[in-house]
């Protein structure tokens, strides 16, 4: 097996967040993954990764998101760790919406 962890860090920007799909890809190419492996750790990572932009606290203009990614046997497994803060549901103003729709909260 090749190269069974790559890990890599990025910077908590828009630009560094939309480098990590790329870096992802050139990693499943390198590893013989299936289009369908590399779509699901995309789609896993630009998730976790849009959260913690949108939603983190920020601690410094320095906060990272660091992945690990793991070459296993069916696919890619996702280590993502970040440095900012949790997001605090308890903080937001509940928001009342008649239509029906657009109850995250």
């Amino acid at each position: 097996m090749k190269d069974p962890v790559c890990t890599r860090v990025f910077p908590v920007t828009v630009d560094g967040i939309c480098t990590i799909d790329g870096w992802i890809e050139d990693v499943a190419v390198q590893w013989g993954k299936n289009e369908r492996a590399a779509f699901a750790a995309r789609l896993c990572v630009a998730e976790l990764a849009a959260n913690v932009l949108e939603h983190g606290i920020p601690h410094s203009g320095d906060d990272r998101v660091i992945i690990a990614l793991n070459n296993v046997h069916d696919g890619i497994g996702v280590d993502f760790q970040d440095t900012r803060g949790a997001f605090d549901p308890t903080q937001v103003r509940p928001v009342r919406n008649v239509n029906g729709g657009g109850r995250g909260l």
